[in-house]
C-alpha cells in the first residue's frame, strides 16, 4: 500500500516500521514522518494540513483502509 499523505512510496508491511502520522491517526512513510516532525518542531514552516494530502482527491479513507 502507498503512503496516503505523498501516494509515492510503498509502506512497509509490518507498521511499526511506518511513521505515525501527526496530523491523524494513519500510519505513514518515513520521509513523510520526518517532514511532519520537522515541521512541527520549526514553528516558520506551515504543518501539511490532511485536507491537502492527495489520497483525499483520489480515495476515500474507506477504500485507502479496505484494500
Amino acid at each position: 500500500m502507498q503512503c496516503p499523505r505523498c501516494m509515492m512510496t510503498e509502506l512497509e508491511v509490518e507498521e511499526g516500521q511506518n511513521a505515525l502520522s501527526r496530523v491523524t491517526d494513519v500510519y505513514i512513510c518515513t520521509p513523510c514522518g520526518m517532514d511532519e516532525a520537522v515541521r512541527d518542531f520549526a514553528p516558520w514552516l506551515v504543518p501539511k494540513k490532511q485536507h491537502s494530502w492527495p489520497v483525499i482527491t483520489r480515495h476515500s479513507f474507506y477504500d485507502l483502509v479496505n484494500e
